[in-house]
């Protein structure tokens, strides 16, 4: 297990949700889904002209954990309404070399997966001193590393290693 950040998240091409400008606002729900824990987190309500979000998140996962950002539209008078989200395995983000730029997904009535217009891009990467105290991680060397001075190469050109 190890730590993981979600920052820089932006959203591109949001739908126009009711008449008054207001209503124009937006939030991101993050989650994780792993097999003994999932943790949630959420951004605040900002207009699509103060994106992206400053916030950062942090998550304990494993390279199995499924990642899922969900957005919202903040509504004043109603409740808030789904728009559709970007889901995806932490192993699989993490091979992206820099930004992730993804097409937002939603679940149509009929149950069908569909593409929106609407994507989100974020940036995802690990971190040093999250997960349990006294263990070591191995995390796939999909990124150009030597940007962070924390890992160490381990024997295997494909593996870095942490504690």
């Amino acid at each position: 297990m190890y730590g993981v950040q979600v920052f820089d998240i932006d959203l591109h091409h949001p739908p126009k949700i009711g008449w008054l400008n207001v209503d124009h606002q937006f939030y991101v729900e993050i989650s994780t889904d792993d097999v003994n824990a999932g943790t949630t987190s959420c951004t605040s309500p900002e207009k699509p002209s103060s994106m992206p979000w400053s916030s950062k998140h942090i998550f304990n996962v494993r390279n199995s954990t499924t990642l899922t950002l969900k957005v919202f539209a903040h509504r004043q008078l109603h409740h808030d309404h789904y728009i559709g989200m970007v889901q995806g395995c932490v192993e699989e983000f993490l091979r992206y070399p820099g930004a992730i730029l993804e097409h937002m997904k939603c679940i149509n009535p009929k149950g069908r997966e569909e593409l929106l217009r609407a994507s989100m891009e974020f940036k995802l990467i690990p971190i040093v001193g999250r997960g349990r105290r006294g263990t070591c991680w191995w995390i796939p060397a999909y990124r150009n590393w030597s940007q962070i001075g924390y890992l160490e190469e381990a024997h295997s050109e494909s593996w870095l290693w942490g504690c």
